[in-house]
């Protein structure tokens, strides 16, 4: 059964809204305006003027944030793709490293 969280004003610079706890991503254009969160099970959907304008699975940690990577202005979505890459190139994941990745 959905149950709304109110609504949330999209705060800059994150354009994140909070939903329980933890952090999920809306569009950055959205940044300023009035939206609406609302859950519905293990979803968490986001609004705006009636529109959805995100879906996030519901994340079972508080303190968290979810970002979707196209919410992320463009300048943001070079760094993270930049960041991942050379990550890798460094070989930082392999096993034992101080900065492993889980899977």
């Amino acid at each position: 059964m959905p149950s709304p969280s109110g609504n949330a004003a999209v705060s800059p610079p994150d354009y994140h809204v909070e939903v329980d706890g933890h952090w999920y991503s809306a569009p950055f254009r959205l940044i300023k305006e009035l939206v609406d969160a609302r859950v519905a099970g293990k979803t968490v959907e986001v609004f705006s003027k009636r529109q959805r304008v995100a879906s996030h699975p519901r994340a079972p940690n508080r303190r968290g944030h979810t970002t979707l990577p196209e919410h992320m202005p463009a300048g943001k979505q070079t760094f993270a793709k930049s960041l991942t890459r050379r990550v890798s190139e460094l070989n930082l994941s392999r096993p034992g490293s101080a900065f492993a990745m889980r899977e």
